[in-house]
């Protein structure tokens, strides 16, 4: 009888713990909302954000025009995911910038950021320049000394990413001037430079469709995928060391969805794409649907939760290994006063697993064991 009840439980107990196991999830949920701020920050605002703990940052450049001459008025915005405060701070260590170099956007690097700056190269020809890297202390605000990067004369269409404390360049173009004629030249290579020393790790030749695609570097591999008519479905890992690529099978019926810009991020053990565009109604527009890839790239689909404020509004992204914050702008008009709005909303990824308590199954097995006990003893 002791047997039979231990086999029951056990048949009753596994049914329970396969059935009753939880999906991953992918779930956006609205935080602090930011008002009434300087609506000129749509105009000064560069690149991305960049999110580091409870904070995420913008960088702006408020340029003044006089005649010819173009002066340039740094400063970085901390927005406080906690309690929606506002800090709008002037940059320092500007001595560390000559009168030839114009800073551009954030590099979001692993609990650091970073200011990317182009610098004229050439007196001859003003367009051409090199890429230098600052680090930015995010106390004082201070600019480091700038690292000029080697290779990257007039790359200013090769993306540049931070992961496993190395500095990627990715696959993209580079500028060739001759005379009155600008020529894009494909940069087919994945250069890679340890950050601490600035000494190059790697330098590995990939094929030349690759510089129109975006790299994301994950798990050793990376992410590819495109913007703009490509689809989210012809997205796949590479191996640049192997130099192979392998489809990734569980996107290949998502043809109704294509990238957002450049949204993809990498939170924790898996890529985040907060915001895509999908096909409804033959036009393509903003989806209500969000996705992530775990460390298998297996899909995570989960709800937009972006709201309509009825007016044009932008969309831009960040994230660290907790989170990705989007953050949504959008101006207001109220009594002939115009105001620039932020509101973040927070995506974070639930990985999933077994909410039925695997020790539980030792139940049912320990019951058996009493019960051979038993009749073993009475045998």
């Amino acid at each position: 009888m002791i047997l039979v009840t231990g086999a029951v439980l056990l048949v009753t107990m596994s049914s329970m713990y396969i059935v009753f196991q939880s999906d991953a999830g992918l779930e956006m949920e609205k935080g602090e909302e930011f008002d009434g701020l300087d609506i000129w920050w749509v105009n000064w605002h560069r690149g991305l954000p960049a999110k580091v703990g409870d904070s995420a940052y913008l960088f702006l450049d408020d340029q003044n025009y006089i005649h010819d001459n173009i002066t340039h008025n740094y400063s970085v915005v901390r927005l406080d995911l906690r309690n929606g405060n506002v800090e709008n701070r002037s940059l320092t260590g500007l001595e560390n910038l000559d009168n030839n170099t114009l800073l551009t956007m954030f590099l979001q690097g692993e609990g650091e950021v970073y200011l990317i700056g182009l610098q004229g190269i050439s007196e001859e020809n003003t367009l051409s320049h090199r890429t230098i890297l600052y680090e930015l202390d995010l106390q004082s605000m201070r600019l480091g000394e700038g690292w000029p990067i080697p290779g990257t004369e007039n790359a200013n269409m090769a993306d540049l990413m931070i992961d496993d404390g190395k500095l990627f360049r990715m696959p993209g173009y580079t500028l060739e001037f001759g005379g009155n004629d600008t020529e894009l030249v494909p940069f087919p290579n994945i250069v890679t430079w340890d950050l601490e020393s600035h000494q190059m790790v790697d330098n590995l030749t990939v094929p030349e469709y690759l510089c129109d695609a975006v790299l994301l570097p994950f798990n050793d591999r990376f992410f590819v995928y495109w913007v703009g008519n490509e689809y989210l479905s012809d997205s796949f890992v590479y191996d640049a060391e192997e130099q192979e690529g392998e489809p990734l099978v569980p996107l290949g019926d998502y043809d109704n969805y294509r990238m957002y810009e450049k949204s993809a991020a990498v939170c924790g053990n898996a890529i985040v794409i907060p915001y895509l565009r999908e096909y409804v109604n033959f036009q393509w527009k903003l989806s209500n649907s969000t996705f992530a890839l775990d460390d298998s790239f297996e899909p995570v689909k989960g709800r937009m939760e972006v709201s309509d404020v009825g007016e044009a509004y932008w969309l831009f992204s960040c994230g660290d290994d907790d989170e990705v914050i989007t953050l949504q702008y959008w101006i207001t008009n109220d009594s002939d006063v115009m105001a620039l709005n932020i509101a973040a909303y927070r995506t974070t990824l639930n990985e999933g697993g077994p909410p039925f308590p695997s020790w539980l199954m030792a139940v049912p097995v320990a019951v058996m064991l009493l019960g051979l006990l038993l009749f073993l003893r009475k045998e």
